[in-house]
């Protein structure tokens, strides 16, 4: 498997290679033995160390065109691995593709909405403590 992640990287494959280290792992649940775990194998933080400033109301927003967003998605490889939900990107190609008519617009001007929202830090309440 090394020797396959390394010849990813070597091709400035970094998905690829990403795709080949996640092989069938699942998630592992939250515990405090994963917590330890975790901690365990990286070390902590340096106490010097110099986050980015975070998003203020000087910074200029940024947007992604619905093209933008269309061909992200196109982007993904056929047979691409589905999320945590079991949503694959093809479902999503298709749903966006010509044949889904009206409702492929409207699925993609959702989804570039919710895109430029998160981007621009508009998260919702519950995803905050992430941030």
């Amino acid at each position: 498997m090394k020797s396959l992640v390394n010849q990813k990287r070597s091709n400035f494959n970094i998905k690829g290679a990403l795709q080949i280290m996640s092989g069938d792992s699942s998630f592992v649940n939250p515990s405090k033995e994963s917590l330890d775990t975790l901690q365990q194998k990286h070390s902590q933080a340096p106490s010097d160390l110099m986050l980015p400033p975070s998003l203020s109301a000087t910074t200029p927003p940024t947007y992604f065109s619905q093209n933008q967003i269309q061909a992200v998605i196109s982007s993904f490889p056929h047979g691409s691995r589905a999320g945590p939900k079991g949503l694959r990107p093809q479902h999503l190609k298709d749903c966006i593709s010509i044949s889904a008519g009206d409702a492929s617009t409207s699925l993609l001007t959702s989804l570039t909405e919710s895109v430029n929202h998160l981007t621009n830090a508009h998260l919702p309440t519950a995803l905050r403590p992430f941030h």
